[in-house]
């Protein structure tokens, strides 16, 4: 299989021609049109690229990656600051979600075997029942 014609743009994300980039806007890496958007919206980009990295693709923060995401919070460009902060109040709801997700199925499990207990103990209870009650050779007739 061949490899598609053209280069990667990272700001739009797009396999474009290389007439497409120039030789200032191929060194960054971005094609003609990300290149004139400027390069405070050429940093965001990248912010948001970065923050969306340290997710690694889901929904919770990864632990070892909160510093970096809370970096963004102080970020001069403020819709950088904001999209930061609305990725860490997604993290915290999510974990909310999934902490009482949790509790439920504890709380299920816990029933669940409360129920098994109990169906044990009849099932126990009858058998002992079935054991004391005479059989049919000890009859005397």
């Amino acid at each position: 299989m061949r490899d598609m014609p053209g280069r990667y743009c990272w700001s739009c994300e797009r396999r474009r021609p290389n007439e497409r980039f120039s030789r200032r806007s191929g060194r960054q890496g971005v094609c003609r049109d990300c290149y004139r958007a400027g390069p405070l919206e050429l940093a965001h980009r990248q912010a948001v690229r970065n923050i969306d990295r340290a997710l690694g693709y889901g929904e919770f923060i990864p632990r070892r990656h909160r510093s970096l995401v809370e970096r963004y919070l102080t970020h001069a460009n403020e819709r950088t600051r904001v999209y930061a902060a609305l990725v860490i109040a997604r993290d915290a709801e999510a974990r909310r979600e999934n902490a009482r997700q949790q509790r439920e199925e504890e709380l299920a499990f816990e029933e669940m075997v409360a129920r098994d207990r109990d169906a044990a103990v009849a099932m126990s209870e009858m058998a002992r029942l079935d054991t004391d009650r005479p059989s049919d050779d000890d009859l005397p007739f």
